[in-house]
């Protein structure tokens, strides 16, 4: 994971790059002939302020995307895409491609047996552990009840047999969505000492003000917030490096859309509706156009891996999780996105990946030796919060204050507030069976709050 510069003093010369899956963030403004850049979007607006990429928000609010891997929610003010590199000499800029991975992948021969893959793919697994053990300080973990990080905190103690590694996990207290059974299950095979980490609805307003300002671009919700105490509370305890289980699902098959005939982009949402455009002024809905995403394999699966990876879900996880681990002074690590692992894993053939209904066939074949038949087996579960309930009942002042700040905000205009309010309180007498759509506004009008305080 990387996102460097290099200034050549001879030959008067820039040379930056970014990772290949863009772990790092490096943002940029080239307008004038000169180049602003920096690993925050605010070190940029601070010499150069920047208007709301509209288009990209209206986007946001019909479609739920967080825009290319060039773009962000700001005019003017760009991004590195992952496996990129730049070059700016005498005024001019130039940005190529340094990783392709649609070609690397036709590179690859995946004609072996599954025996000897699944060998292949754990002596790859446990040299990336080994890698990121690399440190002069005390590693940590961060856990949840998946067989992915149930994976990880196997190979993490096979390989730090002589001591046993710290691991973190948040939960809420409500066991509809509480993940700690299937924790405590396999911590007590394995005797980690454990930190449960509380969020509790009351600590959401203030956190979900602090993450705004980190953030700077739409996050994720309350699940977010929740995951982000885990950072908090592993800087409190000494830890500077902590590793995850990011990355298996888009390398292995694992969202539940890639088997059915669908193209959401937000896990766990059924059939509800998770926007609602409907409140959008129509000048400003008219910027929204739905995007359209490469599809460079022959394989449907392989193309909704490929968006996935490079410009939906991997890359928005990434943002969020590098601005809480940052905000925290706490190193994360990612031994899952090791590029050799999502290399052979992404090109094998699809029944690999899905098999009769089993999302991540091989993957739970491979940890079968690692881990309890119920966690292998499980199927795959959105990490959740009781994030519709608490909006709809705890925390209908906060949502209340939240939705009269966006009316009198810069960003007033792009929404009919009449009709917000009437979906606010349909919210709350119906069934809350999706709330992405009002952490949207929750969400855009903490940012425009952090935007006015900035200006």
């Amino acid at each position: 994971m990387f996102a460097f510069a290099i200034w050549d003093s001879k030959e008067k010369k820039l040379f930056a790059a970014r990772d290949r899956f863009g772990v790092k963030p490096f943002y940029y403004n080239y307008s004038n002939n000169d180049l602003l850049f920096a690993s925050e979007i605010k070190a940029i607006r601070r010499v150069k302020p920047a208007e709301p990429n509209e288009k990209l928000w209206a986007n946001y609010f019909c479609f739920g995307s967080y825009g290319s891997p060039s773009e962000t929610f700001y005019k003017d003010i760009e991004q590195l895409p992952a496996g990129h590199f730049i070059e700016f000499k005498d005024a001019n800029l130039c940005i190529e491609k340094w990783y392709d991975f649609p070609e690397q992948i036709r590179t690859i021969s995946n004609n072996h047996s599954a025996k000897k893959i699944k060998e292949k793919y754990l002596e790859l697994l446990i040299d990336s552990i080994r890698l990121r053990f690399r440190a002069d300080v005390e590693i940590g973990f961060n856990i949840s009840g998946g067989i992915d990080s149930s994976l990880l905190l196997a190979l993490v103690n096979n390989y730090s047999k002589s001591k046993k590694i710290r691991a973190f996990s948040f939960y809420t207290g409500d066991e509809r969505y509480d993940e700690l059974p299937w924790v405590e299950r396999m911590i007590r095979q394995t005797g980690n000492p454990l930190e449960k980490v509380r969020l509790s609805f009351d600590e959401v307003p203030r956190y979900a003000k602090l993450l705004s300002d980190i953030q700077e671009e739409p996050f994720g919700g309350i699940p977010t917030i929740a995951y982000s105490k885990i950072f908090e509370k592993a800087n409190q305890s000494g830890i500077k490096v902590l590793m995850d289980g990011q990355g298996m699902d888009e390398q292995w098959a694992g969202y539940d859309y890639y088997s059915a005939q669908s193209d959401s982009v937000v896990q766990g949402t059924g059939n509800s509706s998770s926007f609602k455009p409907n409140v959008l002024n129509s000048s400003f809905r008219s910027l929204a156009q739905k995007p359209e995403y490469p599809t460079p394999f022959n394989s449907r699966i392989q193309n909704l891996q490929y968006r996935d990876l490079f410009y939906t879900k991997l890359p928005r996880a990434l943002r969020f999780n590098d601005r809480i681990s940052m905000a925290f002074s706490t190193e994360l690590r990612e031994p899952f996105l090791d590029y050799r692992l999502m290399e052979l894993a992404f090109s094998l053939p699809d029944a690999m990946k899905i098999n009769g209904g089993t999302h991540k066939y091989l993957l739970r074949e491979i940890i079968k030796g690692f881990v309890p038949n119920k966690i292998s087996e499980a199927p795959k579960r959105a990490l959740q919060t009781p994030q519709r309930e608490w909006l709809g009942a705890e925390l209908k002042t906060f949502v209340t204050e939240n939705l009269a700040n966006l009316e009198n905000s810069a960003f007033q205009s792009w929404f009919d507030h009449d009709l917000i309010r009437k979906e606010w309180d349909l919210y709350k007498e119906g069934p809350k069976t999706n709330s992405f759509f009002l952490w949207q506004w929750i969400n855009t009008s903490l940012i425009a709050s952090g935007i006015q305080e900035t200006t």
